[in-house]
């Protein structure tokens, strides 16, 4: 129904309204320069099956980010994005250890074929990309989502493709796995969409 797309839009997208109107508020009555980041999701740009509302309050974010930017860049507030791709969480890691090992092995697969660099991404090269935009090496640099996501938004390969590429990768993983039965998952995967939007914000003086 309507309302409830509405709703799930709503639940993704008012936490980042909220705290960007508390962010640009505190700013303005202070008067000094700030720095807003705000976090997408590569779906905002590719969504996937199944997540019509994430993906959309993911480019109203992306909207969202780009309109503050033009609206209080004069007043020395810089506002930017990012939009990770499937990232290495602990709860991707209890939904491998769920699975059946080999449905686990499959699911990684299909991950490392979405990413043309193989991998899935790790917390901390988002958040370094967070760090980068708060920063005053990014002082010259607003309005912009900045793709943390291996090359997954570009690569936009179509699923039959997708599945090819998972076949062949999951077979090069077979040849090329140890042969002791050591348990070699990543401890700390996550695919799919973040429970809630994150906020950062740095005040500069």
């Amino acid at each position: 129904p309507p309302q409830t797309v509405l709703d799930l839009i709503t639940g993704h997208l008012a936490p980042v309204i909220t705290g960007c109107a508390a962010a640009l508020r505190r700013f303005t009555t202070a008067g000094t320069h700030g720095s807003i980041v705000n976090i997408t999701s590569h779906q905002a740009r590719r969504p996937v099956p199944g997540c019509a509302p994430y993906a959309t309050a993911k480019a109203a974010v992306e909207g969202l980010t780009r309109a503050l930017a033009v609206e209080y860049g004069p007043q020395g507030v810089r506002v930017n994005a990012v939009a990770p791709g499937s990232i290495h969480t602990e709860n991707y890691a209890a939904l491998l250890t769920a699975q059946e090992p080999q449905t686990a092995e499959q699911t990684e697969a299909q991950m490392r074929a979405l990413h043309p660099l193989g991998r899935t991404g790790r917390m901390e090269e988002v958040a370094a990309a967070v760090a980068y935009l708060l920063s005053p090496e990014a002082g010259f640099t607003t309005g912009i989502t900045l793709p943390v996501d291996g090359g997954r938004t570009v690569q936009g390969q179509d699923p039959d493709l997708i599945q090819n590429n998972t076949n062949r990768q999951h077979r090069q993983h077979q040849l090329t796995s140890p042969t002791d039965n050591t348990d070699n998952t990543d401890p700390a995967s996550r695919t799919g969409p973040q429970t809630g939007p994150i906020h950062t914000v740095q005040r500069v003086n």
